[in-house]
């Protein structure tokens, strides 16, 4: 014991501080591990910061509108992007607030004529067929509806061939797929091909799985269809009801599918969300990219989110995807679940794996991605409080003093809570000055700031500002104080106002440990 002391002061001395830095941030938000052990390329929380990129984390960029606002809509419901060969469409959904849904064209920032859809209204993201985009009704009530493009005006119509009334759909080895209806809620139904307006032998071309379909994809010539506890996976190329019918169902996962608007694909791979998390699937068993097996994934925050949730109207978990490696997730509460009228915007960056939050200034009741060489993604939310528009959030990977708010007009304005430092052990310490490694640049007169927060202790309940910092001219290294006796302490930095540029480069905490024959021992 006396050789641990002996040493512990020939390494630290009796006044020198030792610091800690956090200078990397690409493992993105860590909530399955004790706050002390997230590691030292991750946070605790950031809202409205870019993680993935080396060596600093970034404010993003402000969304905009696609389209001018939706006449007599009290809220946005779906949005699709329509790939119609050689002229790709935007098409958005609007709802009066009851019984009423309308089509409109937003591919120009005009939005055309606003078609009826009576009370048809998709709780998918709606897939095209070749030249025809499907609409399903999420209630069953409605028949399915074709959206078709012919001399740059867009038309709605009732699916040819008397399809059965389903909610779900996808296209699957050229045939259009339906799963759900009032009557048959776990039936599976498979179009005539080539031509899916032809008769539909919905007495023989089905299968049926034990529990209601909840969604659909396919994937690399395997079809999985979701239920809300399980999910399946159809192998094989000719349907029930045809000669030669080879087709074969097996199970695929205990892990099912809560909402068909959060079904996406990306990268070769389905991902899809569930209550417990969000997974994916190459057709073979699902990993999830919230729980991760080390202990460093957002389980606990994705279970905050998702605690209460119930699939009726009103209730939404959608996902969509961006350049092939950005998963945009949201989560909104009805006043029917628990957490009434919360809503959480989650931003995975594929390639690092690095999850970050996003503010209210992105609303998604659904997402929808365009092809090259738009790239665009899409979002349809909003209600009566803000104007009734499709968003563009392509820019919020572009940040600059032209987008230094979202559509809406409030300020990007993020916050990052960094991990818990503890100068390698929990025992007490003192703890002595800090300094952050930063660039903040002002936009115009907008006067941003950043508050330093420091927060003491292992659970790091109560934060207090130690300090404020400036807009600067280039990077720059401020010191803050903390100046106090803690096992622990936690950073967190806030903006105030609109800024055309935030990034952080580096944390600097300095403590000194209490060891024997040091003062305060």
């Amino acid at each position: 014991m006396a050789g641990s002391a002996a040493a512990a002061r020939q390494k630290y001395g009796r006044h020198l501080w030792v610091p800690e830095v956090l200078a990397d941030f690409t493992r993105g938000i860590v909530r399955d591990t004790t706050r002390n052990d997230i590691p030292s390329n991750a946070v605790y929380d950031s809202v409205d910061f870019m993680l993935e990129k080396p060596g600093v984390a970034y404010k993003r960029g402000g969304s905009s509108y696609q389209s001018s606002a939706l006449g007599g809509q009290a809220l946005l419901v779906a949005v699709a992007a329509a790939e119609y060969p050689g002229d790709p469409r935007v098409i958005a959904i609007g709802s009066d607030g009851a019984s009423t849904r309308t089509l409109f064209d937003v591919t120009s920032a005009s939005a055309g004529i606003g078609i009826s859809l009576g009370a048809l209204q998709p709780y998918e993201n709606p897939p095209l067929h070749k030249d025809k985009l499907i609409l399903t009704d999420g209630i069953g009530a409605v028949a399915p509806k074709k959206v078709t493009l012919s001399a740059g005006v867009v038309t709605v119509a009732a699916l040819g061939g008397a399809p059965p009334t389903a909610k779900v759909s996808c296209v699957h080895l050229s045939h259009l797929v339906l799963a759900n209806s009032t009557a048959n809620p776990n039936r599976v139904w498979f179009s005539p091909i080539p031509d899916i307006e032809t008769a539909w032998d919905t007495a023989n071309a089905y299968f049926d799985v034990p529990h209601e379909v909840t969604g659909l994809a396919s994937l690399q010539g395997v079809l999985i269809v979701f239920c809300r506890g399980e999910s399946w996976r159809i192998l094989y190329d000719i349907p029930p009801g045809t000669t030669g019918f080879n087709m074969e169902r097996q199970p695929l996962s205990a892990v099912g599918c809560v909402d068909a608007r959060s079904i996406v694909k990306m990268n070769g791979l389905v991902y899809w969300a569930h209550e417990s998390g969000i997974y994916y699937t190459n057709g073979a068993a699902p990993q999830s990219i919230t729980h991760l097996r080390d202990g460093t994934g957002i389980g606990g925050l994705w279970a905050d989110a998702a605690a209460g949730f119930s699939p009726v109207l009103g209730s939404v978990i959608c996902a969509g995807v961006h350049l092939n490696k950005y998963l945009f997730v949201t989560v909104r509460h009805s006043s029917s679940d628990i957490q009434a009228g919360v809503r959480y915007q989650f931003l995975y960056h594929e390639p690092t794996g690095a999850w970050t939050r996003l503010s209210d200034g992105v609303t998604a009741d659904m997402y929808a991605t365009s092809l090259a060489p738009t790239g665009e993604i899409y979002a349809a939310g909003g209600d009566s409080a803000d104007p009734i528009r499709v968003q563009k959030l392509s820019g919020l990977l572009t940040p600059s003093a032209s987008n230094k708010t979202d559509a809406n007009g409030e300020a990007v304005a993020p916050t990052i809570t960094f991990r818990t430092l503890t100068g390698g052990n929990v025992g007490v310490k003192a703890w002595g000055r800090g300094r952050l490694t930063y660039d903040l640049r002002d936009a115009g007169s907008d006067d941003p700031s950043l508050a330093v927060a420091v927060a003491f202790g292992l659970e790091a309940a109560t934060f207090a500002t130690s300090s404020t910092l400036t807009e600067t001219t280039d990077a720059d290294r401020v010191r803050f104080d903390l100046a106090r006796d803690s096992q622990a302490a936690t950073v967190k930095v806030t903006q105030a106002n609109a800024s055309s540029k935030t990034e952080l480069y580096a944390l600097e905490v300095e403590s000194r440990p209490y060891t024997a024959g040091a003062e305060g021992v």
